[in-house]
C-alpha cells in the first residue's frame, strides 16, 4: 500500500512539474480602421492591435465564392502606416488599372482584377495555408475600408 501511495504521489508531481499552463495575458481589444460597410459589424473590415513586434493588422472579409455560406477569412500581417498607405494605394490603382496585379501581405498574397462595370473591383486573396477567396469593393467601400470616408 505504501508503494502504491508514493508511487502515485510521484506520478503526480511529474504530471504538475511539466505542467503546460502559462501566466495570463491580458490582450487589448483591436482598434477598428474602417469598415467596407456603412455598419460597422459586417465585412470586410480592417482593424489593428499594437503587439510587442509592431502593429498587426487583421482584414477579415466574407468570402463571395459561396455567397450562401458564412465563410469569413483572414488575412494577418505586421505594417507600420506607411505600409498601410502603401495597401491602399495598390487597391486604389486597381480601379484604374487592366493589368494583373499582385501584392504580398503578411504570408498571402493579394491580387486586383476589374469588374466589367468598372465600377468595382474584385479582391482575390492568395491564403498561403488555405483555399483563395475573393470580394467585391466599390471607391466608396475602399475608402471606408481604410478610415478615409465620413
Amino acid at each position: 500500500m505504501k508503494t502504491v501511495l508514493l508511487s502515485l504521489a510521484f506520478l503526480m508531481s511529474f504530471n504538475l512539474a511539466t505542467s503546460q499552463v502559462g501566466d495570463v495575458e491580458v490582450r487589448e481589444e483591436p482598434v477598428l480602421v474602417g469598415t467596407g460597410h456603412r455598419n460597422q459589424r459586417y465585412l470586410p473590415k480592417l482593424q489593428y492591435q499594437n503587439t510587442s513586434e509592431g502593429r498587426y493588422y487583421i482584414l477579415s472579409y466574407l468570402n463571395a465564392e459561396y455567397p450562401n455560406l458564412n465563410d469569413a477569412k483572414v488575412v494577418g500581417f505586421f505594417a507600420t502606416e506607411d505600409d498601410i498607405e502603401y495597401v491602399y494605394d495598390f487597391l486604389k490603382g486597381g480601379y484604374d488599372n487592366d493589368e494583373d496585379r499582385s501584392l504580398k501581405v503578411g504570408e498571402d498574397v493579394i491580387r486586383t482584377e476589374k469588374t466589367v462595370s468598372k465600377k468595382s473591383i474584385i479582391v482575390f486573396v492568395d491564403h498561403k495555408d488555405e483555399p483563395s477567396g475573393f470580394f467585391y469593393l466599390t471607391t466608396k467601400q475602399l475608402d471606408r475600408l481604410f478610415g478615409k470616408a465620413d
